[in-house]
């Protein structure tokens, strides 16, 4: 039997196709719930922070100053990286000197906080800065 569509020559081949694309769908979904089933650990969040703040810290921080980060930091050592030489402006030294107190109390409780907890957190954030773009543009718009 012929289809109506010119990209099969018969129903047989029509049929191949969408078995072919059946399962294609069906693994990409077996990848994304594998993927969601990681992110729900606490040990797979926690490695995933701090390749982040790895990461940055790599941009901002001046390979010397990097192993200062990686012990318990304090105030003064924070002060010691954001005013070491080549920390850069006014702003960026600002930035070193919370990285460095900030970050390693946000790794420990970044491991206690739940998947569901950190999913609703950013679905509350999304909303409000949803709302503030609406209301940003209503007080744009002339009356």
């Amino acid at each position: 039997m012929k289809t109506t569509d010119p990209r099969f020559a018969d129903l047989q081949e029509f049929r191949a196709e969408k078995a072919r694309l059946t399962l294609a769908r069906q693994n990409h979904l077996d990848r994304l719930d594998r993927h969601l089933s990681a992110w729900k650990e606490p040990e797979f969040r926690s490695a995933m922070a701090q390749d982040v703040v790895g990461r940055i810290t790599h941009k901002l921080i001046p390979k010397g100053m990097l192993g200062s980060l990686i012990g318990k930091l304090d105030v003064g050592s924070g002060l010691r990286i954001a005013l070491s030489p080549g920390s850069g402006g006014i702003v960026k030294r600002a930035a070193l000197f919370a990285l460095g107190i900030a970050a390693p109390s946000l790794l420990e409780k970044l491991q206690n906080i739940s998947f569901e907890d950190i999913g609703e957190e950013f679905q509350v954030s999304w909303q409000r800065w949803k709302e503030h773009q609406r209301n940003r543009r209503a007080n744009r718009m002339p009356t």
